[in-house]
């Protein structure tokens, strides 16, 4: 139905635009009130509630963490922010998520932070890796209020399509369908596919890639952990798409007085450039250039992560020899 109606307006649309709908059947029910619209009256809904999130995600951050002016200035050219408009996409949904989410946590409500995180498990895929890394750093309120409410979306979807439909779900998920335009798909497992890896190989990446991850990141405070998650998680997620990219946009505005310095300015600003994702659409090569800035920026992220906490020791371990020559030349 989607493809007949596109095709009255958009007679060039290809076959393959066309993908599977990985959403968990609980976010059905936040289609009920649109499905009585006219479809594309229903579709600038949708787009403005996206942008109406974006922005109220936006201003979130900021009043905790400030929003730069160049931030503001570059934020419109991104090509992440407009698919995910045009395409109708939910991400700047997600991104309201996250927010929320931090902000409970922050302010020590840890459960209800969970309980948020887990409103964005219509896209899972994306977002999985927060959870796990929680698990990992034993934040059991947290798990608790993600658990309870994980728990309530997993019943109604069942109650929605029954167990047929469960299994047709996950058979659905796990299906060579959920490749498609894999040398688009901005992750570990999107670059091998693109290759020519076999997908059992792809998977093996993948999932020894979030591995290692879990692993790095278990000491990780609150606030680097989201950032971590939400940025990492993207380039380590078994299925994504260049409008995830978006996501990212969080880790920046939280960490942009760390990206903002050195080589990583020049970073910040061609990621949230359209170069990568025009680099992309001119040349054939597989290993893109939305996958190629993302992997700058993680590891960008990595590094500032990591180069804070070893200035901070360095800065202690150079503090105290002075204190000690002071403590020693004082009067008694």
């Amino acid at each position: 139905m989607e493809e007949r109606l596109w095709r009255e307006h958009r007679p060039m649309v290809e076959e393959f635009n066309f993908s599977p709908y990985l959403k968990p059947a609980y976010y059905r029910l936040v289609w009920v009130p649109l499905a009585k619209l006219e479809f594309w009256t229903a579709y600038r809904v949708w787009v403005a509630l996206q942008v109406v999130a974006f922005l109220s995600a936006m201003t979130l951050l900021g009043k905790r963490y400030g929003l730069d002016s160049a931030l503001v200035l570059l934020l419109p050219m991104c090509p992440y922010l407009l698919l995910s408009f045009t395409w109708g996409q939910d991400t700047g949904l997600l991104l309201l998520i996250l927010a929320l989410s931090l902000e409970l946590s922050l302010r020590g409500r840890e459960s209800w932070g969970g309980a948020t995180l887990a409103l964005g498990l219509f896209k899972w895929n994306t977002i999985l890796l927060l959870p796990l890394l929680f698990l990992v750093q034993k934040r059991w309120r947290t798990l608790r209020g993600f658990a309870a409410v994980a728990l309530v979306e997993v019943v109604l979807s069942v109650w929605i399509t029954g167990i047929g439909g469960v299994r047709d779900y996950f058979a659905l998920a796990t299906s060579p369908e959920t490749s498609y335009w894999s040398y688009l798909m901005p992750s570990v497992r999107g670059v091998a596919l693109a290759v020519g890896a076999p997908a059992s190989l792809s998977w093996a990446l993948a999932l020894g890639a979030i591995a290692v991850f879990l692993w790095r990141a278990r000491g990780l405070d609150l606030e680097k952990s989201y950032a971590a998650g939400v940025s990492i998680g993207v380039f380590l997620a078994i299925h994504t798409m260049g409008y995830d990219l978006l996501l990212p946009v969080m880790a920046i505005v939280m960490l942009y007085d760390r990206l903002s310095v050195g080589w990583k300015a020049p970073l910040v600003v061609l990621y949230l450039s359209p170069m990568p994702y025009m680099a992309q659409k001119l040349t054939d090569f597989r290993f893109n250039g939305l996958a190629a800035a993302l992997f700058a920026l993680v590891v960008a992220i990595a590094l500032s992560l990591q180069r804070r906490e070893q200035s901070l020791e360095a800065a202690v371990q150079d503090e105290s020899p002075k204190a000690m020559r002071a403590g020693a030349g004082s009067p008694a």
